[in-house]
C-alpha cells in the first residue's frame, strides 16, 4: 500500500476514561492535533467519564465540532455531567450497549463570595445553562422524543439508558457497526 493510500485511510484512536480536567482536555486536543497533522481523516473518541469541570468540556466541544476531521465519539461506560458535551461533539454517536447517560443540574463551586460574587456567579449558572441547552438542541434536533435539557440542567438528575439515549438524539449511530481497522494509532488520556 502505498503513503498516500495508507495516510486517507489513518484512523486515530483516543481513550478517554476521567474526568474532565482542563489537563485532560489539553492531552484530548494535543492527541487530536497530531493526528490531524499526521493526515488522519477519522478521530474515534472512546469515553467513559463522570464529568467535571464544565468551561474545559466546552473547549473540548467547540474544538471536535471545528475540527476538520471526522470525529465519532464512543461510550464506553458512562457519560455523565460535562462529559455529555464531549460526547455530544461527535460526529457520529455510538453507545455500548450496557453504557449509560447521566444529566444533571448545573452548580457553582461553594465559596465564601460577597453579595456582588454571588450575582455574578448567579448569572454564569444562568449563562452556561443556556450554552449546554443550545448545544444539546442543536445535536440533537429532529429527534421525537425531545429531552427536557432545562429540567435536567435546572437540578433533575436524569439518567438514560442507550435506547432512551437513541430516542433523544444523543446517540446517532450503532456501536455494532463501528470497527476500528486494524493498524489504528491508539492513544490514552491519563
Amino acid at each position: 500500500m502505498d503513503k498516500e493510500n495508507n495516510l486517507t485511510r489513518r484512523v486515530d484512536v483516543i481513550t478517554f476514561t476521567q474526568d474532565v480536567t482542563e489537563s485532560a482536555i489539553s492531552q484530548v486536543i494535543h492527541f487530536a492535533s497530531e493526528a490531524m497533522n499526521a493526515g488522519s481523516k477519522s478521530l474515534i473518541l472512546m469515553i467513559s467519564s463522570g464529568g467535571g469541570d464544565l468551561p474545559a468540556a466546552f473547549t473540548a466541544y467547540n474544538f471536535l465540532v471545528s475540527a476538520p476531521i471526522d470525529v465519532t465519539t464512543y461510550n464506553i461506560g458512562n457519560i455523565e455531567s460535562s462529559s455529555n458535551l464531549i460526547f455530544l461533539a461527535g460526529d457520529r454517536r455510538v453507545a455500548s450497549p450496557m453504557s449509560q447517560f447521566m444529566l444533571h443540574g448545573i452548580s457553582s463551586p461553594a465559596n465564601a463570595f460577597t453579595k456582588s460574587e454571588m450575582a455574578a456567579q448567579s448569572d454564569r449558572l444562568d449563562l452556561d445553562i443556556r450554552r449546554y441547552s443550545e448545544v444539546f438542541k442543536k445535536r440533537t434536533v429532529g429527534h421525537l422524543t425531545p429531552l427536557e435539557i432545562e429540567h435536567c440542567l435546572g437540578g433533575h438528575t436524569r439518567y438514560l439508558s442507550v435506547s432512551q439515549a437513541r430516542e433523544a438524539g444523543i446517540v446517532n449511530g450503532n456501536a455494532a457497526s463501528l470497527k476500528i481497522p486494524e493498524g489504528a494509532v491508539w492513544r490514552n488520556v491519563c
